[in-house]
């Protein structure tokens, strides 16, 4: 059985504790919007970015086909009527309808084991107001904090 423990929203500035992946992901977006306006996918993916940040997928609006697809069915343990698909696909429309990156975190757990993924999506427009697609990158593993006590060099 799997459930979907937790997931949760977090700024952009939290992606100094998130996986490299992420953050080269969105400095590269970052470096390429024109003032307030999206950049369009054509600037990022680039045989570079592709390098970088291998495993980047696409998504057009509707439903969810990035790279938490086996785990779909998994249901909420505090809300069982709804599907990690459900929820993936709110947040889909919503970083399509306002143009915002979408970081999150979010905790499944797999056989009674828990398991962590990193998600950040990125919307890009091709006339740089109106998002046409979104970049996801998302990572297994958990975030690099810094224990209390240990020096940071």
């Amino acid at each position: 059985m799997m459930q979907w423990v937790h997931k949760r929203s977090l700024p952009i500035p939290a992606l100094t504790i998130a996986d490299p992946a992420l953050i080269v992901a969105y400095r590269f977006w970052s470096e390429r919007r024109d003032g307030a306006f999206l950049p369009p996918r054509c600037s990022i993916d680039t045989p570079i970015f592709r390098l970088l940040v291998p495993d980047a997928l696409w998504l057009k609006p509707g439903a969810y086909a990035g790279r938490l697809v086996p785990f779909l069915g998994a249901t909420q343990v505090h809300a069982p009527s709804m599907t990690l698909d459900e929820s993936l696909r709110l947040d889909l429309d919503g970083t399509f309808v306002t143009g915002v990156p979408n970081l999150q975190l979010i905790e499944l757990k797999v056989k009674g084991r828990p398991v962590l993924y990193q998600q950040l999506l990125l919307p890009t427009a091709d006339d740089g107001t109106q998002v046409t697609e979104l970049l996801e990158v998302s990572k297994l593993g958990s975030l690099r904090l810094v224990h209390p006590g240990a020096s940071a060099a």
